[in-house]
C-alpha cells in the first residue's frame, strides 16, 4: 500500500484552505463546493482502484444513512418549491464530504499524530493568509479589521476557527515536543490579537466559550456527585487554567486590546439595540417558518429584517424546517457522541480536539452564517476519522495483511 495517509493530510489541509479562502466576501459558497467536488472525486478514483471495485465501509449507525436520506429528500422538495438549488448542493457536499473522509479513515494508522500534523499545516496556512491580508488588505488597525477579506465578521471568524484548532490541541495532547508547544502559542497569540482587530462579539464569544471548556471539563470531571469524590488532580487543573485566562485577560486589559471591543456593546446598549437587530429578525423568521422554506425571504414581513447572522435561521428559512430538522439532527448526534466518549475515556484525546473545533463552530453558527466555513469541513474531516476507532484499527491491520 501506499503512503495515502501523506496524501490525505495534504489534501485535506487544501481542502480546508479553499474553503478559509472561499469567506472572502467576493466568493460564493459555489467555491467551495467545486474544491469539494473535485476532492471527492479524486478519494473515490483512488479507493476504486486501491480496493479493487470492493469498497470496505466503515461502520455507520443506520440510523444516519436515514438522516442523510431525509436531508437530502427535504432539500430536494425545498428546491423542486421555491427553485433555490444552495441547499441542495450544500447538505449534498458534506454528506459526500463525510462518507468519503469516513472511507478513507482506514488509511489512518495513528489518529493523534495525524492530527497533530494536520493542525500544524493548517494554522500555518491561516498564517499565510493573514499575512497576505497586509499586503492586498487595508493596513492593520483594532476597529474593525478586514484584513485579506471584505468583511471584519469573517475576518473574525477566520481567527477564531485557528484560535479553536491550536486551543483543541494544546488542551488535548500533554506529550508535544517544546517546538511544537512554542509554535502553538504563538499562533494563538497572534489570532487573538486578529480577532480583537475584527471586533467581531460572535466570533470573541466563540473563542471565549472555547478557552473556558477545558476549565469547565476539568471541573467536571473533578467532582462525582454520585459517589462523593473529588479529584484534586483534577481541581489543581480547573484551577491551572483559569490562573492563565485570567493573567491572559489582566494583560489585554491593561494593554488597550478590548477598548474598542468594549465601545461596540455600550454604543449598542445605548441606542437600545445591542444586537443590531437580529434578535427581532430571529423572532419574525421564527414566526414565519415553513415546511420547506420561502421563495423570497423579504416577502415574510414589512420589516427590514437583518439576514446573513445565524446559520440555523438562515436554514429555517431557506431550506425550510425538515431540512433544518434532519441537519441539527446531525449535529447532533456527533456531538453527544463526542462528548459521551470524552466523559468516559480519559485518553481519547482525539475526541476532544474534535470537541474544541466543534464547539467553537456552533457557537459562531448560531449568530453568524457559516454553514460552508472551514470550521464544519473540518469538523466533519475529524469526526469521521475518530468515530469508533478501534473498530477501524481492525480494518486498517486487515488491509495491511491483504498487501
Amino acid at each position: 500500500m501506499i503512503k495515502y495517509s501523506n496524501y490525505l493530510l495534504f489534501s485535506y489541509v487544501i481542502l480546508i484552505f479553499i474553503s478559509t479562502i472561499g469567506m472572502h466576501g467576493s466568493l460564493s459558497t459555489l467555491f467551495i463546493g467545486i474544491g469539494i467536488v473535485i476532492f471527492v472525486a479524486l478519494s473515490f478514483l483512488f479507493l476504486i482502484i486501491d480496493q479493487k471495485f470492493i469498497i470496505k465501509v466503515p461502520p455507520i449507525p443506520f440510523y444516519i444513512y436515514l438522516l442523510f436520506t431525509g436531508l437530502f429528500l427535504f432539500a430536494f422538495f425545498s428546491y423542486y418549491i421555491n427553485g433555490r438549488l444552495k441547499g441542495l448542493l450544500v447538505y449534498g457536499a458534506l454528506i459526500l464530504l463525510f462518507m468519503t473522509v469516513r472511507l478513507q479513515s482506514i488509511y489512518i494508522k495513528n489518529t493523534d499524530q495525524f492530527l497533530i500534523k494536520l493542525v500544524f499545516w493548517i494554522s500555518l496556512s491561516s498564517l499565510f493568509i493573514a499575512v497576505l491580508g497586509f499586503f492586498v488588505g487595508e493596513k492593520f488597525h483594532f476597529f474593525r479589521y478586514q484584513g485579506f477579506y471584505t468583511n471584519a465578521n469573517s475576518m473574525g471568524m477566520f481567527a477564531a476557527f485557528t484560535i479553536h484548532l491550536i486551543a483543541g490541541v494544546l488542551y488535548s495532547y500533554n506529550n508535544l515536543s517544546k517546538n511544537y508547544k512554542y509554535f502553538c502559542y504563538t499562533m494563538f497569540f497572534i489570532f487573538f490579537i486578529l480577532l480583537l482587530a475584527s471586533n467581531s462579539r460572535a466570533a470573541l464569544l466563540s473563542a471565549l466559550v472555547v478557552i473556558f471548556l477545558k476549565p469547565y471539563i476539568e471541573f467536571s470531571k473533578s467532582i462525582k456527585l454520585l459517589t462523593l469524590k473529588i479529584s484534586t488532580l483534577h481541581i489543581k487543573k480547573f484551577f491551572y487554567f483559569l490562573f492563565l485566562i485570567l493573567l491572559f485577560a489582566i494583560f489585554f486589559y491593561f494593554n488597550g486590546f478590548l477598548d474598542n471591543i468594549f465601545i461596540k456593546f455600550i454604543e449598542k446598549s445605548v441606542s437600545g439595540n445591542i444586537s443590531a437587530g437580529r434578535i427581532d429578525s430571529w423572532i419574525i423568521m421564527m414566526k414565519e417558518w415553513s415546511f420547506f422554506g420561502h421563495k423570497d425571504l423579504k416577502e415574510i414581513s414589512d420589516k427590514n429584517l437583518v439576514f446573513g447572522h445565524s446559520t440555523w435561521m438562515g436554514h429555517l428559512n431557506y431550506n425550510g424546517l425538515l431540512s433544518l430538522l434532519f441537519f441539527l439532527g446531525w449535529m447532533i448526534w456527533m456531538y453527544k457522541w463526542a462528548w459521551k466518549q470524552l466523559r468516559a475515556i480519559n485518553n481519547n484525546k482525539s475526541v476532544g480536539v474534535f470537541i474544541f473545533i466543534f464547539t467553537g463552530y456552533l457557537i459562531n453558527a448560531t449568530l453568524e452564517s457559516a454553514t460552508s466555513t472551514p470550521g464544519i469541513i473540518t469538523s466533519l474531516i475529524i469526526f469521521a476519522l475518530i468515530y469508533k476507532r478501534p473498530i477501524l484499527d481492525n480494518l486498517y491491520s486487515a488491509k495491511e495483511n491483504e498487501k
